[in-house]
């Protein structure tokens, strides 16, 4: 969950973008939406709440939390496993790489 605050940073400077966060805990819904924008104030992500965990096998890669992401033609131009300060220069050209 460390990497939550820096997503949801990166979300704000990036108005464009839809950055989804996803869920994979089988914990109720409002559970989780209280986590998220309650307790840690995110404001600018969205939550998909994959509970059966249905996403992360269709995407094919494992381990969490991981970050996908994607271009406009909806097509994965990179994905990072593990924990990330996504304010970090090397991945805001990762991100305008894919939003080129």
């Amino acid at each position: 969950m460390a990497e939550l605050p820096t997503l949801d940073a990166l979300a704000k400077k990036y108005p464009d973008i839809v950055l989804l966060t996803v869920a994979t805990d089988n914990a109720p819904y409002d559970d989780l939406y209280d986590i998220l924008f309650k307790q840690l104030k995110l404001r600018h992500v969205q939550m998909v709440h994959d509970d059966t965990g249905a996403l992360l096998e269709a995407m094919g890669k494992g381990g969490l939390p991981i970050t996908y992401i994607m271009n406009k033609k909806n097509m994965l131009t990179h994905y990072y496993m593990g924990a990330a300060d996504w304010t970090l220069p090397e991945h805001a050209k990762v991100i305008n790489a894919a939003l080129e």
